[in-house]
């Protein structure tokens, strides 16, 4: 949920001193640095993702449990409901996540130059695609492509993962489509990581317009 997010991301934000490290000093280093620390300590582990990385030294898990690959649950929602990357496991309604990194406290990062989502129903008619995240490296500020069958849009991030970072796109289909598309415009490996990183997602969620009537 939206406050479960904004919680969360509130107490590892202060748990982590950041607040204090960037009142003592200023820059650009100082802020990138301090945020990779934060942001890219992976606890646990996803479901649908691609296997665990091995011999990438994170800080020990921040939670009493660590969740291997295939043990998340799926949970009930519904498009409007949306995908909650703050919890474990996604929704009955995703068949398929390619593309997208562990969970982690505020969410899951992109891994590689492609994210698809592949529905288990159809998307068709007029639609907003609501995505709450951020970006990373060179690709805040960047266009980043959203495919949704034959329509491409779109979208750009002014900063990292954080809960206002809310960006909505319009759709209407005129054939159903069963993928969601991302194309990474700069994935980028961090330090002490594998992974090639770029998108930050929190939430993602489906709004139903009405049709206009002719």
């Amino acid at each position: 949920s939206d406050d479960y997010c904004k919680r969360t991301w509130q107490e590892s934000f202060a748990t982590s001193g950041l607040g204090e490290a960037l009142g003592k000093a200023s820059g650009p280093s100082t802020f990138a640095y301090e945020m990779k620390r934060l942001l890219l300590s992976s606890w646990a582990l996803g479901k649908k993702t691609s296997p665990p990385l091995e011999g990438v030294a994170f800080p020990p898990p921040s939670r009493a449990e660590v969740y291997p690959a295939g043990e998340f649950p799926d949970y009930e929602a519904t498009f409007e409901e949306g995908i909650d990357f703050c919890r474990p496991g996604y929704p009955t309604f995703i068949k398929y996540a390619t593309g997208i990194s562990k969970l982690e406290e505020w969410g899951r990062w992109s891994n590689g130059p492609k994210v698809t989502l592949t529905l288990a129903k159809p998307l068709n008619g007029k639609f907003k695609l609501v995505l709450v995240g951020g970006a990373f490296g060179k690709n805040v500020g960047k266009p980043i492509p959203v495919k949704i069958g034959h329509m491409r849009k779109k979208v750009t991030f002014s900063g990292w993962p954080h809960p206002t970072g809310i960006q909505t796109l319009e759709f209407a289909l005129r054939r159903p489509a069963t993928t969601i598309e991302f194309t990474i415009p700069h994935p980028t490996t961090p330090e002490r990581d594998h992974r090639q990183v770029g998108i930050g997602f929190l939430q993602l969620r489906i709004e139903r317009l009405e049709e206009s009537a002719n």
